[in-house]
């Protein structure tokens, strides 16, 4: 029995939706399924939250799940899935930003993309692109969207930093190089006292030196969020490898769960390396007091060497962070594990 409104025995106007849109509803309705499209998928979810149909959510939610995520429909989608509480297309996106980070945040509709939607990625403690270049995106994103309050302060600077002021405590300014912080955060000063910025330029230091660093002194993380991967020796010895490049990580994924085998130079060695964007110019810098090392070696294998026995030519891939100083690359029997 209808109440209200609905009780009219006119015809009742539904001007909130397309009448396909609704039509597909009254269809799942009757029959349990319906017609979903990448075209409708959002207007059926957003009928199933205003009617409280769960089951027309979770049919939605499913549809989702089957349909192919790339950096330019992620995040479009992650806001959906986030507005209407679909918690399994939601998970799923996030692990391929993780994953694919760095094609995302250069993708068209990054600069589009929602404010809070922008603090989830700022938060992850995992992620496929250096900070230096998610900064870089997030700059991009800022004066895009820093416009219409300049308009009205006239000042760039206060819109810039206005937009940006909530994403700021979720970016690890100490895990930056000191020449980018040199060169594009000092100048952009006002986004910081004078003792945050110093702060932050202490923790950069002592990071560059160690990979690895005391609890900062500043109030920005200097933790790695590359994607993680877990080397234990022969011994029961752990170390950590955090990966910025998504090459570099579904290269080193092909190996997981294997052990290498010892070789020469107190190195040792898993399998070819089988993926062909890696070259010399994707090798990093090595890292002050980092002994160890996972190498593209000369015979393009993936490798753990002690940094005094890298050979010109090899390609570094990532720094290995050890747990303590008793871990060993050189006995073989390393295991690999992605995590």
């Amino acid at each position: 029995m209808l109440f209200g409104p609905w009780s009219s025995k006119k015809p009742i106007p539904i001007s909130t939706c397309l009448y396909e849109d609704f039509k597909e509803m009254l269809t799942f309705l009757y029959t349990g399924n319906c017609e979903l499209s990448t075209e409708n998928v959002v207007a059926l979810v957003d009928l199933a939250q205003s009617y409280e149909l769960e089951s027309l959510k979770t049919h939605c939610d499913n549809f989702l799940m089957a349909t192919e995520v790339t950096a330019e429909n992620a995040l479009k989608y992650l806001e959906y899935a986030q507005r209407y509480s679909l918690q399994q297309t939601s998970e799923r996106i996030l692990e391929f930003i993780k994953t694919n980070t760095e094609d995302v945040i250069k993708s068209y509709s990054f600069v589009n993309v929602s404010k809070e939607i922008l603090i989830d990625i700022a938060k992850m403690e995992h992620f496929t692109v250096k900070e230096e270049e998610f900064f870089e995106a997030i700059k991009i994103w800022g004066k895009q969207n820093c416009i219409e309050f300049q308009q009205t302060s006239g000042n760039f600077e206060a819109a810039f930093k206005h937009v940006i002021k909530d994403i700021l405590p979720f970016i690890r300014f100490p895990i930056m190089s000191l020449e980018y912080l040199h060169h594009n955060i000092v100048p952009m000063g006002y986004l910081f006292t004078y003792d945050e910025l110093s702060k932050i330029l202490i923790d950069a230091a002592a990071f560059s030196q160690h990979g690895i660093a005391p609890p900062p002194v500043s109030a920005y993380s200097n933790k790695y969020r590359g994607r993680r991967i877990l080397l234990t020796d022969k011994n029961g010895n752990e170390a950590n490898v955090y990966v910025f490049d998504k090459h570099i990580f579904n290269g080193m994924k092909i190996y997981n769960g294997m052990q290498s085998r010892a070789t020469y130079n107190n190195a040792s060695e898993w399998g070819p390396w089988n993926q062909q964007q890696i070259n010399t110019k994707s090798s990093i810098n090595t890292i002050e007091n980092v002994k160890y090392y996972l190498v593209k070696n000369y015979n393009g294998y993936l490798a753990l060497k002690p940094k005094t026995s890298i050979c010109s030519g090899e390609c570094i891939l990532a720094p290995v962070i050890p747990s303590n100083n008793n871990f060993s690359c050189g006995s073989g029997s390393t295991m690999l594990k992605v995590l």
